[in-house]
Parts: C-alpha cells; structure tokens; sequence
C-alpha cells in the first residue's frame, strides 16, 4: 500500500492539520447543526416534544419482546426434548444393528 505523498517521511508532516484529509468529520454533524436542531426542539433532553408517547411505545415494545422470547423459549424447549428422544431412539437402533451384526458374524463363523 501506498503513503499519501508518495511515502516520503519528509510528505507526513505535511498532512499536520486533520482538516487536510477529512479526518474526524465523516459520519459527524456539524457543531452548529446539532446546536440548531437541539434549540428547536425545545432545549436538551427528550427530543422534539412525545417523550411519553416514546416511554409508552417502548413498555409496549418491550412487552412484545418479552412476549415473542417466552414463545421462542417454549419452542426451544420442546425441540430440545424432542431431539434429545430422537438422539437416543438412535443411539438404541444403532446398538440393535451392532447386536445383528454380531449375531450374523457368530452364525457365519
């Protein structure tokens, strides 16, 4: 991989400043936006006025997430119950094919 400037050590020292290669500002807002939008929206904290409507919304959203967990942990637990029966339906024909096996090498012996 290349340095910036044609990988000179003498090249870094001219990017000194982060502005130069836009460090620091991808995925940001500007102060005075933030600034602006926190103002209209009545101050700091809470957000543009429904910070009930937010708390209600999240209990109900909890709720349903609580109600959705409690539904996929009863699946859970009854597939688990039915593959730990087929787990050991198999391992008893397994044992049946091995006793066969053994009956027929005896017989052929």
């Amino acid at each position: 991989m290349k340095r910036p400037g044609g990988g000179n050590p003498s090249s870094l020292h001219q990017m000194a400043s982060p502005n130069d290669m836009d460090y620091g500002v991808v995925g940001m807002e500007a102060d005075g936006d933030a600034e602006e939008e926190m103002m209209a929206c009545g101050g700091g904290g809470g957000g543009c006025g429904g910070g009930e409507k937010k708390r209600r919304l999240s209990a109900e959203q909890t709720k349903q997430l609580e109600r959705d967990y409690n539904a996929l942990r009863h699946s859970y637990d009854a597939l688990r119950v039915d593959h730990d029966a087929l787990r050991r339906d198999k391992e008893a024909l397994l044992a049946e094919v091995r006793a066969a096996h053994a009956r027929l090498n005896y017989a052929a012996a």
